[in-house]
């Protein structure tokens, strides 16, 4: 799944415009530090939210915005739980802000992306800084 971000809640590791690619993991591989994306129930329009875990409370994680003073007074839960930020793009300066983002980024431009690779079974992750050169095979990905 892909998002674009939108507000300050999470800089400075992503900027409002900054796509995220979105995977889901099994909710016990979940480990604080995590940004995870995860919806507000009952808010009308469905509001998504990326933040990150920071502990565990029963059954529930508490996220909350880089940025902000506090946490985010919605638990993330099973139910609202929607999945990891896997990787991340910055969108560049000259490029259209929102949803044509993803346009530009897959035809136009080199794409500065941050991934964070999660190692199945153990919910460990591994940051690797990488660049992508978007229309071009996979073999073209690798670390700087």
């Amino acid at each position: 799944m892909l998002m674009v971000g939108h507000g300050t809640s999470m800089l400075p590791l992503y900027a409002s415009g900054t796509v995220l690619v979105i995977q889901p993991l099994q909710w016990e591989h979940l480990r604080a530090g995590m940004t995870v994306v995860y919806y507000k129930p009952g808010a009308m329009p469905l509001m998504l939210v990326a933040h990150v875990l920071k502990a565990r409370n029963g059954a529930a994680w508490v996220t909350q915005g880089l940025s902000r003073a506090e946490p985010d007074m919605t638990a993330v839960t099973p139910e609202n739980y929607m999945g990891v930020v896997v990787a991340a793009c910055h969108r560049p300066d000259s490029a259209p802000a929102g949803l044509a983002v993803l346009q530009h980024l897959a035809v136009k431009s080199e794409a500065n992306c941050l991934m964070r690779c999660h190692v199945e079974g153990s919910g460990s992750r591994q940051p690797a800084d990488h660049t992508a050169r978007p229309g071009l095979p996979d073999k073209t990905l690798g670390p700087k």
